[in-house]
Parts: structure tokens; C-alpha cells; sequence
């Protein structure tokens, strides 16, 4: 009998848990689309509070169905929100690397609130980015070179790092879109070796525009 009326105390707790987190969160859903109002399938959404400091915490995030639509089915506490979306094979990465950030793009926003526990929004994927493909090589011997290739804006915004494949050198990377980005350095693996790409490399691409680029380095 004692332990029938612990297992009892128990449950009653988990279910007054359970009805305290309903009343104090709520729930976002909606669609992606393309800047032209295309549906975008198997893309990320996140969802990331705008009342919390979420430093090394990663947001929230869901899927879009085929038909583009999301549904981060609850569990979202009351606050504010921005939505991002993006789809790195298609050429739209993440907006939350700072790499990829655009200050002048506006966010979606939603707002959970207790008269208002849930929203539906459209989230649009902005402009892809430029697309670089290619491989790194051996200056000396022409042939392919296993490497880690830093790229860095020019405004200091930020960095990303791509590895080149082991048999063939072929890499490939998304640079924002009008920005000016420079290859900044060449980690050759294994043993992490920096060198500097020949020559000084500078680019800057427009929207979905895409460029074949071959990397020289020398170990010399």
C-alpha cells in the first residue's frame, strides 16, 4: 500500500510538470520559401529566442516536409524569436555563422505570449551564395594535396574552413554574396602544416554565382 501511494505521488507530480510546461510554452510553424516564392523542401529552420544569451548553446531547429512546411510541435518557452532558414546544398547556408551573416537582412519574427502561445510565419531563404569549386595542388608536381583552406572576409566578419579530399585535392565552399573574401591560409593534413595559397587570392562573388578555382601551394 506504502508503495502504491508513492507510485501515485509520483505521476501526479510528472503530470503537474507536465501541465506547468504547457501553460508556459508554446509553439511555431509555418513555410520556407525560395525569394521567389518557390517551396523549399528538407530545409533547417531554427528557431532562436531573442530573450536568453545562448552562447555556445545551439537553437532549436526542424525540418521542412516536402510540401515546406515545419513544426516545432511545442515546447518553445514564452519569449521573442527569429527565424532562419537554410539548405547548404542548395547553395543557401546558415545565416547564424557569422561567416554568412548580413546585418542588413531582416529576420522573421514571432512572438509567444500567454493570450498568444502560438505562431505561423514564412521564412524565405535570401539570396544563395556564391559557389567555389575546385582543387588544391601540389605547385611543385601538380598533384593533389589532402588541405584544410581558411577563408576570411575582408571586413572581419568572420571565417569558414573547408578540407580538400585526400585523392583527388577537389574541395568545395559557399562565400557570401558580395562580399570580399580572401583565402587566408593552407593547413596541409596530415600534420597541419600552414602555408600560403600562390598566389594571394581575393574574391568576390554575386549571387548564385558559380567559379571552378584550383589552388596551388608549395611546401617550398
Amino acid at each position: 500500500m506504502k508503495h502504491l501511494l508513492t507510485v501515485i505521488l509520483v505521476l501526479a507530480s510528472l503530470c503537474a510538470n507536465s501541465q506547468t510546461l504547457d501553460k508556459t510554452s508554446g509553439n511555431i510553424k509555418g513555410n520556407v520559401t525560395e525569394q521567389n516564392g518557390n517551396p523549399v523542401f528538407d530545409a533547417t529552420v531554427y528557431a532562436v529566442p531573442q530573450d536568453l544569451t545562448l552562447d555556445g548553446i545551439t537553437p532549436r531547429s526542424v525540418q521542412t516536409d516536402r510540401k515546406s512546411a515545419f513544426d516545432f510541435t511545442g515546447g518553445l518557452p514564452w519569449g521573442h524569436y527569429k527565424l532562419y532558414a537554410c539548405k547548404s546544398k542548395d547553395g543557401c547556408p546558415s545565416p547564424l555563422d557569422s561567416f554568412y551573416a548580413d546585418s542588413q537582412v531582416e529576420a522573421v519574427k514571432a512572438e509567444l505570449r500567454e493570450d498568444s502561445p502560438s505562431a505561423e510565419v514564412t521564412v524565405n531563404m535570401g539570396e544563395k551564395a556564391g559557389i567555389i569549386t575546385g582543387r588544391v595542388l601540389d605547385a611543385d608536381t601538380g598533384g593533389p594535396v589532402e588541405a584544410r583552406v581558411v577563408f576570411r572576409r575582408e571586413d572581419g566578419e568572420g571565417g569558414h574552413a573547408v578540407t580538400s579530399r585526400s585523392k583527388d585535392g577537389e574541395y568545395r565552399v559557399l562565400l557570401p554574396p558580395g562580399k570580399d573574401v580572401m583565402i587566408a591560409m593552407v593547413h596541409i593534413e596530415p600534420g597541419d602544416r600552414s602555408l600560403a595559397p600562390l598566389p594571394t587570392l581575393r574574391l568576390r562573388l554575386e549571387p548564385a554565382q558559380q567559379i571552378v578555382l584550383d589552388i596551388p601551394i608549395s611546401s617550398k
